[in-house]
């Protein structure tokens, strides 16, 4: 029997087939293979936020004085000294045990840092490296401020001239209302040529809290004037106490001093704002927006200053 052979008809076809098959195969290897290429690409990048960059403002962490009852008034923040990016031993030398609950306490495990801390502590109870890196573990990790104080209050007992642990201490008395026991320790203080302007400055701060703004305005002066403590502090809190007293020319001169001396941008920005208030009271508006515009200019999404720039506009559209 012959061989059955296929009609050319259909060889011909099948031919045709197979090549456009082909070229299809081939464009969408030709796709796939641009696709994966975009996509392997856009691995490298990483979308960044239009507002990544701008700056987180510090929240204020004591209300004194008259702007406690203006919710216009933009608060002096205190200048924190220990906080979660500076959590050190504050000189003192830095044992094994308070190494590893230090790295512990970076890595996030406070929980197992502390009883580590707990025991290095009844070994070496004057230590106050250990003192303020518990005192820390309770403000910042437990959020129970109260439980730092008698770590904060031991470590001024030993060290009266630390100032980092009396500026969490101050923030401590203050945010739990403890005015008046916070200046009966202070008062129990040695006081030395070295500390007299820092517990000078925190008796003012703590009579500012409680209202005896004269007794304030005697002590943050004394800091400032007879002791040379012309921290950004001292004089924020003086100026404060000298508008509590209805002393607007003296708390002028109080916040151009931290303008002019202080080298720190956002301190420069908060006394501006301040002092721009405090010619706001007086009706000196040209003076107040000739602070406040070019800080608006430097960072127009700066929200407290347009705020108050807005705020002025209306009072002088009147």
């Amino acid at each position: 029997m012959a061989k059955t052979q296929r009609p050319i008809q259909a060889q011909t076809k099948n031919s045709k087939e197979f090549v456009v098959w082909s070229v299809l195969l081939t464009v969408l290897l030709a796709v796939a293979g641009g696709v994966l290429y975009s996509l392997r690409e856009d691995k490298g990048h990483i979308h960044i936020p239009e507002n990544a960059f701008e700056d987180v403002k510090p929240a204020a962490t004591a209300a004194r004085g008259p702007s406690q009852s203006d919710p216009n008034t933009v608060l002096m923040p205190r200048n924190n000294g220990v906080t979660g990016s500076t959590r050190t031993a504050n000189g003192s030398e830095v044992s094994p045990a308070l190494q590893q609950a230090m790295d512990l306490v970076d890595r996030g495990q406070w929980n197992e840092a502390e009883p580590l801390l707990r025991a290095a502590l009844a070994k070496d109870p004057k230590n106050v490296g250990i003192l303020l890196e518990l005192a820390m573990i309770q403000i910042l990790d437990k959020n129970s401020p109260a439980e730092a104080q008698p770590y904060l209050e031991e470590a001024m007992r030993v060290d009266p001239t630390n100032d980092s642990a009396m500026k969490e201490l101050l923030n401590v008395y203050e945010e739990g209302q403890n005015i008046e026991q916070g200046l009966r320790f202070v008062n129990s203080l040695p006081v030395t040529d070295e500390n007299r302007g820092l517990v000078s400055a925190v008796k003012g701060a703590l009579n500012l809290s409680a209202g005896n703004n004269q007794e304030a305005v005697n002590q943050l002066r004394a800091s400032v004037y007879e002791y040379g403590n012309t921290s950004f502090d001292a004089r924020a809190d003086l100026a404060t106490a000298h508008e509590s007293q209805g002393n607007p020319a003296d708390a002028i001169k109080e916040y151009e001093a931290i303008i002019s001396e202080s080298d720190k941008p956002e301190q420069q920005r908060l006394a501006k704002i301040r002092l721009a208030q405090v010619y706001e009271a007086e009706r000196n508006y040209s003076a107040a927006m000739g602070l406040l515009e070019p800080l608006l200019n430097a960072n127009p999404k700066d929200k407290i200053v347009a705020t108050k720039i807005d705020q002025i506009q209306k009072k002088t559209n009147r």
